[in-house]
């Protein structure tokens, strides 16, 4: 490999959602290069200069495109009907860190609150998480307004629609910065699948 094409930063969080009776945890390493996630079962890895994102197939060395637009489509009408978010910022207890509220305007549809804590991650801003991050936004029903160098620690939301009421909660559990910044780079020498 060139030297060109070898992290130099690889910062690991851990996380733990929660949503419909579920539990998920994530493993994300955010480097200089790409992001690579472990959820589910499935590896995958964020290529910021295609952005795109990919299911890692190890047996057949490939990287296989995932269509985004598939699981996006579902939310829009949703956040169609949750409308405007204001964000109002509350104090916090800890420095570098920020607590959020955000609610829709419109409650005649939809009602929608969420509270957020933000820390801020020395080097994160380095990594390709942010336009990671960007490519996620159509996968949530509202974008958190984030420092380049914050991560979301904690979320716990509430959507009221139709009178159904839909409850989830993520929360970091480990933020650290990696000795070896190369360990998942095999990864990029992976050929991409056609189709």
């Amino acid at each position: 490999m060139e030297n060109n094409h070898q992290s130099r930063l690889c910062i690991e969080i851990s996380s733990v959602s929660q949503a419909a009776g579920r539990e998920i945890a994530q493993k994300l390493y955010a480097t200089d290069l790409y992001v690579y996630v472990e959820v589910a079962g499935n590896q995958l890895i964020y290529l910021p200069e295609n952005n795109e994102q990919y299911r890692i197939d190890p047996a057949k060395e490939q990287l296989v495109k995932v269509d985004l637009s598939a699981q996006a489509a579902p939310l829009q009408k949703v956040r169609q009907a949750v409308g405007e978010v204001a964000v109002e910022e509350k104090s916090a207890d800890t420095p570098g860190r920020r607590r959020l509220h955000l609610a829709n305007a419109n409650r005649s549809i939809v009602s929608f609150d969420m509270d957020v804590e933000t820390a801020e991650v020395e080097g994160v801003e380095q990594t390709a998480l942010g336009k990671f991050e960007e490519l996620q936004a159509s996968l949530r029903f509202v974008l958190i307004p984030l420092k380049a160098n914050e991560i979301v620690l904690s979320t716990t939301s509430a959507l009221l629609l139709g009178g159904q009421a839909q409850e989830s909660s993520s929360k970091v559990v480990e933020v650290k910065k990696l000795e070896n910044a190369q360990q998942f780079d095999k990864y990029l020498s992976f050929s991409i699948a056609n189709g």
